[in-house]
C-alpha cells in the first residue's frame, strides 16, 4: 500500500489558503479516482482506493501543518532498524594530485563567478600572475565560500565565510610567481535579501596592496566526473585524490570513519557519499547496503589538506561531536 499525506491546516477559515495546498491536491485526486468516502483516523482524515493498481491510503493530518508527524507517524510505522557492520578498508593505494589534473580554463580580465562559468557546486580554481617584488595584503571581497591562497603552490592560508575572512598576507616575491586561489562552494544562502544576489566564488574585487589583480586563468572542478583522473602510486601532499578498496562480505549498512581525513568530499565507486571536514560535528558518512557490492568496492576521496597520514575506517554507527573553528592549515 502506498501512503500519500497532503498538508494543511484544518478549520473553514483556513480551507483555500495556499498553504493547504495539500489538502487541495488530496481531495482532487480522490475525486479523480473515486477512493472511499473521507473518515476520521490517525489524527486526521483518511480514505482509500486505486491509482495504477496500487492500493493508495491517502492522509490529511489535522494536526496543523507543523505537528503533523504526530498523524502520519502512526499511519506509517517505521521499519525495523537495519542491523549495520563494519568492514576493512585498505591503505591508500594510489593518490593524484589536484594540480597535475586541472582541465582546461577559462580566461578573463578579472574573476568570475561560479554562476557566470555555469557552475553550480564544487569547486573553482583562479589563478593569476604575480611579478617580482609583488606581496602585501590580498583582499577577496565577496569571497563565497571557502578559499585555500597558494603561492607557487605553497599553502599560504586559508579564508572562510562563516568567519568573516576576507584578507590574508603574502610575502613579497623575490621572482616571479603565481597565485593560486582554490575556492569552494559550500552552499549558497537561501534566506532574506541576501538571497536576491547570492552568488559562488570570487563575486566581488581582488586586491593586493590596494591594486587591482587582473588577467585570470579560472579552472572549473565540478567534481561530478572523476573518470579522467591520472592516479599512481606516489605518495601526494596537499590538494589530493586518494582511492582505497573497502572488502565487503555480506553488503549491510556502515558508516566511514573520516576522523583520518581533513577536509574533502569522497565517492564509493560512482555514488557522492558527500563531503566531509574535520571541524565536526558530523564525522562519519553514512553508507546504504545497496550501494555496496560483495567483494571490492572501491573509495575515492579529496582531501583539500590531504598527507600520508590520511586513513578510512567503518564503523557500526555515527559519530557526533563538538563544532570547532579549529582547522589544520590554521
Amino acid at each position: 500500500m502506498l501512503l500519500w499525506v497532503g498538508l494543511g491546516n484544518p478549520g473553514r477559515e483556513h480551507s483555500r489558503q495556499r498553504h493547504n495546498v495539500g489538502f487541495m491536491a488530496l481531495d482532487a485526486l480522490a475525486r479523480r479516482h473515486g477512493f472511499t468516502p473521507w473518515r476520521q483516523r490517525f489524527k486526521g482524515e483518511v480514505c482509500e482506493g486505486m491509482v495504477g493498481g496500487h492500493k493508495v491510503l491517502a492522509l490529511k493530518p489535522l494536526t496543523y501543518m507543523n505537528d503533523s508527524g504526530t498523524s502520519v507517524q502512526p499511519a506509517a510505522p517505521a521499519p525495523a532498524p537495519s542491523v549495520a557492520a563494519t568492514f576493512p578498508i585498505s591503505p591508500i593505494r594510489r593518490s593524484a594530485s589536484l594540480w597535475d589534473n586541472l582541465p582546461a580554463p577559462v580566461r578573463n580580465r578579472r574573476p568570475m563567478t561560479f554562476e557566470e562559468l555555469d557552475q553550480n557546486y564544487g569547486y573553482v580554481l583562479y589563478r593569476v600572475a604575480l611579478a617580482k617584488g609583488q606581496g602585501g595584503r590580498l583582499s577577496l571581497k565577496g569571497m563565497h565560500s571557502y578559499a585555500q591562497v597558494y603561492v607557487d603552490r605553497k599553502l599560504i592560508g586559508t579564508l572562510d565565510r562563516r568567519l568573516d575572512q576576507d584578507m590574508i598576507d603574502l610575502p613579497r616575491q623575490a621572482a616571479p610567481a603565481t597565485l593560486d586561489i582554490l575556492v569552494e562552494n559550500t552552499g549558497r544562502v537561501n534566506y532574506s535579501h541576501a538571497i536576491r544576489t547570492e552568488q559562488t566564488g570570487l563575486t566581488g574585487a581582488v586586491t593586493l596592496d590596494g591594486q587591482p589583480l587582473e588577467d585570470w586563468r579560472m579552472f572549473r572542478l565540478p567534481m561530478d566526473d572523476l573518470s579522467s583522473l591520472r592516479m599512481t602510486g606516489a605518495a601526494c601532499t596537499g590538494p589530493c585524490f586518494y582511492e582505497a578498496e573497502m572488502t565487503v562480505g555480506q553488503p549491510a549498512d556502515t558508516y566511514l570513519d573520516m576522523r583520518g581525513a581533513h577536509k574533502g568530499q569522497l565517492w564509493l565507486g560512482e555514488h557522492n557519499l558527500g563531503r566531509f571536514w574535520s571541524i565536526g560535528p558530523v564525522h562519519t558518512l553514512y553508507t546504504p547496503a545497496p550501494w555496496l557490492r560483495q567483494g571490492a568496492n572501491r573509495i575515492t576521496f579529496f582531501d583539500l589538506t590531504g598527507d600520508a597520514s590520511d586513513r578510512l575506517t567503518t564503523l557500526a554507527a555515527p559519530v557526533f561531536g563538538r563544532i570547532t573553528n579549529r582547522r589544520e592549515a590554521q
